[in-house]
């Protein structure tokens, strides 16, 4: 039986946490081009 590569892949994170400041989220995004950030 031949050995294949395993495949990870995360889909759908949700976190939060409290920052007690802004933070724009479409200047991180930009930052991350694979990351989704849909308000």
């Amino acid at each position: 039986m031949p050995k294949t590569k395993a495949t990870i892949r995360i889909e759908n994170v949700v976190a939060s946490a409290t920052l007690n400041q802004k933070v724009d989220l479409n200047a991180v995004v930009k930052g991350y081009p694979s990351a989704e950030y849909r308000p």
